[in-house]
């Protein structure tokens, strides 16, 4: 069933928005919600899933710059999301893709969580084999970033986030079993 899964507010101007519905659409306004149009710009038609839009972020540094994950992988735009580059695949360590957040201390730090497959996957086998990804280059190569994590993972990181503080920031992953996980130098490591 469809649902609204992600918003992304501009910064710059709180009329903006980009609206991600999982399974469904990637909405955009620019006069605060009145009206929606529909960029499909990212979407192919034989996607395996049907505009499966998972998380939307902005590059702190560069609003224009979105990143987004989907169930076919991880996107870029460098244009507010009017055009994407699709980066991964299905056959990536993480083919399904769920949450993106930034380092606070240097916004060239990206992590992603997700799974290894898409969710039918994980009820054949009984496990997501999910992960975090780390990104040192925004985006651009990606190494995994799991150490302490369980391996396999049965359940499937859907939630990530970053509570920074001067000089540093602590990372927290939550699986779908109900375990919370936290990072306290970039995701090196994992209690």
């Amino acid at each position: 069933i469809a649902h609204t899964k992600t918003m992304s507010i501009d910064p710059r101007d709180p009329n903006k928005m980009l609206v991600g519905v999982e399974q469904g659409a990637l909405l955009s306004t620019t006069d605060g919600g009145q009206s929606w149009r529909e960029i499909d710009s990212y979407y192919k038609s034989d996607d395996r899933w049907y505009r499966d839009v998972h998380q939307l972020v902005r590059r702190p540094s560069n609003p224009d710059e979105i990143f987004m994950t989907s169930g076919m992988g991880f996107y870029h735009s460098s244009d507010g999301g009017e055009t994407w580059q699709h980066r991964t695949g299905l056959d990536w360590r993480v083919g399904y893709p769920d949450q993106l957040v930034f380092s606070p201390v240097d916004d060239r730090a990206v992590f992603m969580s997700g799974a290894r497959h898409q969710p039918g996957d994980w009820r054949r086998d009984d496990s997501a084999n999910a992960i975090v990804m780390k990104s040192a280059d925004a985006g651009a190569s990606w190494q995994e970033a799991g150490a302490g994590l369980p391996s396999p993972m049965r359940h499937n990181i859907e939630a990530m986030t970053v509570a920074g503080y001067p000089g540093g920031f602590i990372l927290f992953a939550g699986d779908t079993g109900g375990n919370v996980y936290a990072s306290e130098d970039g995701a090196a490591s994992w209690n």
